[in-house]
């Protein structure tokens, strides 16, 4: 190899790269002369590192940016074999990489022996400095054999888009994170993007749903359909705050819109920001209707308390009425203190202390200690509960719980019937079940009974009738404390339940004892007539413990 170096001109081992082919001659020299001074030229001032390899890869000419961009001169790097041992110190890495170097420039030559190119690789490479650096190589097969390979120092562009990879995976995680439901719509309603949130709520795969409508999605929700064909007018270009309900699915949703708008001020599509704020808004229907419902509790026992006061001050009130008065005044006094304690533990909800305790025994107990309140009914317990012992259940709640159910059952079971109670332990907890042999609900109140504790019967119906009473009614407050004990995760409440068939609409009552009715004159056709059910599931992990 000819050793004559110019440092001004790069690293070559001739007076400048080699062209291609034979030096030429005859009346076609002066043209390829300018062709060589002109290719020469190009490479010494290439903004990319140039190397020339014979046919057997020895280093005919590095240019400068060679040198620029790795340190090495052509004396450091005499042939290819040198070049892979220094530029790849580590055995493993040297031994993948001349692998490929030698499968893409044979994979040329075999295709065709003429001028062919590789497709442009990246590789980690080591510098003189020690320093690596991230390289896009490309490889051309000349001809005569000789390899020209081009050298582009990529690092800080790989470094770029490593970054850009990492903020499009934090923007992406971050995208899927939020619970709310996000989509953007483009100009013409169809979807460009959802999150996680939205395509779970449709049980489909993101990227299956991109290019599609709302329309086209049987599982869309009608309230989101609505809300993006509504889009296709002027406003969809302002920023919108809307609440939507659907129809069918009863859903609630907060939305807001805001367009997409380019640095031209064009207009691209709108990102939409749903949350479902069901639960939120039943609960605040459930206060309200509570608030009204407890006007009329107040109501009541004050205006009983107020008539016997003014009986009391008769001087002809013989001591048998005296004692009546005074007892509906003592009467009207607990419940009364009754409903100031229920308020509280809605408005101000206790901790959740569970511990050890035999849950059958403790539910017997209660039971038991309800029916000694209520000597005057004729309504049987009926027990079929499992010896369950439990370290994740509240006493104090599980009280509550089995009160308010039980009561609510003898309240409207008519005496004579039965009320079955169940205890069992499943796969997820353990499960409390009441179910009455009363007059059921209708059909209609169903829905709204746990979702706003909906009275079945109007407010003004309720009597002053003594607890535990048929009909007695009064349960609001009750009903509703055990809905927030549940919205805290302490348990899950469902009920079911199938109005008696032969009462039909609301204003239609039961006499109260299966003796009485028209109907069945037996328990078992009575408890086939109607009833409800209330089920209460204690979760072994509970979802939400404050």
């Amino acid at each position: 190899m000819d050793e004559n170096h110019n440092p001004e001109s790069g690293s070559r081992a001739q007076s400048g790269p080699a062209g291609p082919g034979d030096s030429p001659s005859g009346p076609h020299a002066a043209r390829a002369g300018a062709t060589e001074e002109m290719f020469r030229t190009l490479a010494e001032v290439a903004p990319f590192g140039i190397a020339i390899l014979s046919f057997d890869e020895k280093t005919e000419y590095l240019n400068p940016k060679f040198t620029e961009i790795f340190g090495y001169t052509i004396e450091e790097v005499p042939d290819f074999e040198t070049w892979f041992r220094i530029a790849y110190p580590d055995e493993n890495r040297r031994l993948a990489a001349a692998s490929l170097w030698r499968r893409e420039v044979s994979g040329i030559r075999n295709r065709e022996w003429m001028s062919a190119e590789a497709d442009p690789k990246r590789l980690r490479m080591q510098c003189k400095d020690g320093k690596e650096k991230i390289i896009s190589f490309r490889a051309v097969v000349l001809a005569d054999g000789k390899v020209i390979a081009t050298f582009l120092d990529a690092t800080a562009e790989a470094k770029a888009e490593l970054e850009l990879q990492r903020a499009e995976k934090e923007w992406e995680l971050t995208f899927n994170a939020v619970s709310d439901l996000v989509y953007i719509l483009d100009t013409h309603q169809k979807i460009v993007r959802i999150n996680r949130a939205m395509a779970d709520r449709l049980e489909m795969d993101p990227s299956a749903i991109v290019g599609m409508t709302f329309r086209d999605i049987d599982r869309a929700e009608k309230t989101l359909t609505s809300l993006s064909s509504s889009t296709d007018s002027v406003t969809a270009r302002q920023e919108r705050f809307l609440e939507i309900e659907g129809r069918s699915s009863g859903a609630i949703f907060d939305v807001r819109t805001s367009p997409l708008i380019d640095e031209r001020g064009q207009y691209l599509g709108s990102v939409y920001v749903a949350r479902d704020v069901t639960a939120l808004k039943r609960l605040d229907r459930a206060r309200r209707r509570a608030v009204h419902h407890l006007s009329h509790e107040l109501t009541t026992p004050l205006a009983i308390i107020k008539g016997s006061v003014r009986k009391l001050e008769s001087r002809q009130l013989s001591p048998e009425l005296r004692e009546a008065s005074f007892k509906r005044i003592e009467r009207s006094l607990d419940r009364l203190s009754e409903i100031q304690q229920t308020v509280k533990e809605i408005v101000f909800p206790r901790p959740y202390h569970p511990m050890t305790l035999s849950v059958e025994q403790a539910v017997r107990q209660i039971v038991e200690g309800l029916c000694e309140r209520c000597p005057h009914r004729s309504v049987v317990v009926v027990f079929r509960m499992e010896h369950v012992e439990a370290d994740f259940v509240d006493p104090e709640v599980l009280g509550q719980v089995v009160e308010t159910l039980v009561k609510n059952a003898i309240e409207n079971t008519p005496d004579e019937a039965q009320i079955m109670l169940s205890l069992k332990r499943d796969c997820q907890g353990i499960l409390l079940t009441v179910q009455d042999g009363g007059v059921g609900i209708n059909g209609e109140d169903q829905p709204f009974l746990f979702e706003a504790f909906y009275h079945t019967q109007p407010t003004d119906f309720y009597s002053t009738r003594r607890p535990f009473d048929f009909n007695a009614g009064g349960k609001g407050l009750e009903l509703l404390r055990l809905k927030i004990l549940s919205e805290n995760g302490f348990f899950e409440m469902s009920v079911k339940s199938q109005r008696c068939r032969y009462l039909g609409g609301n204003k239609n009552t039961c006499p109260g004892r299966v003796s009485l009715c028209p109907h069945v004159n037996e328990v078992q056709a009575c408890a086939q007539a109607g009833g409800s059910t209330f089920s209460a599931l204690f979760r072994a992990s509970p979802s939400h413990v404050p």
